[in-house]
């Protein structure tokens, strides 16, 4: 009688006929398994250097968004989680990252008046996030050295926030007077960026340059930000 079952036009299919057949029919077994591969998990920790700039550009405050604050440099570091796709030759994975990044900046002028007058305005913004970065990365082999390519997206939340301007006013009083407000008035504790980075794998050792853009701190539709950040890290993979 024949025999009607069928299978399914699939590498995993395929592959568990040919095992069954081996194991069953075959008095030798196959040098290799056509047993489809499981995806590679690779775990770590990450750590390195940020540089971040922060911009300002509408109408909320005349001297908001004309402010140059300077480049912040930072540390950063967290915990990744590597998936490498077998049926891709290992040659991509799915990289994801949990860390911690900050920034603070701050930028002032003065308005100089006769007889020792003045009025100094200093403008300080820093906040801290945990980073949730998921990017597609393809690597290019060379030798025990493995080149990479990776781009994708982030996703943090705020964790601190430094968001104060500190105005010094001295007049006919011996001393400056200091009165303290909020540079922005309402700030979002949510921030969404584009990622993209080049590096190296070495055995259990990595390094990678990474740029990422993000839609930054300011709430008012009036008032655009942007941070673009500028990270140097190194990994060393666990398992």
């Amino acid at each position: 009688m024949a025999d009607n079952t069928r299978i399914s036009y699939s590498s995993r299919a395929i592959g568990k006929l040919f095992d069954q057949f081996y194991e069953k029919c075959a008095s030798t077994k196959p040098v290799t398994s056509y047993k489809s591969e499981s995806p590679v998990g690779q775990f770590g920790i990450v750590a390195g250097l940020s540089a971040t700039k922060l911009d300002f550009e509408g109408n909320y405050d005349p001297k908001v968004p004309d402010a140059n604050f300077p480049m912040s440099y930072n540390a950063a570091g967290g915990l990744f989680f590597n998936l490498l796709i077998p049926r891709l030759k290992e040659r991509v994975s799915i990289y994801n990252e949990l860390a911690f990044t900050s920034y603070k900046t701050s930028e002032s002028y003065q308005t100089d008046y006769s007889g020792n007058s003045f009025i100094r305005v200093t403008n300080s913004l820093g906040f801290g996030y945990i980073k949730l970065t998921n990017m597609v990365r393809y690597y290019i082999p060379a030798g025990n050295l493995k080149v990479f390519l990776n781009a994708g997206i982030s996703n943090a939340v705020t964790v601190s926030e430094t968001n104060e301007q500190k105005t010094e006013s001295k007049f006919s009083t011996p001393e400056p007077v200091v009165t303290k407000k909020l540079v922005l008035g309402s700030t979002r504790s949510y921030e969404f960026g584009l990622a993209a980075g080049l590096g190296a794998v070495y055995k259990r050792f990595g390094a990678e340059l990474r740029y990422e853009s993000s839609d930054g701190i300011s709430d008012f539709s009036n008032l655009k930000s942007s941070v673009k950040r500028y990270y140097f890290l190194l990994s060393y993979r666990l398992k």
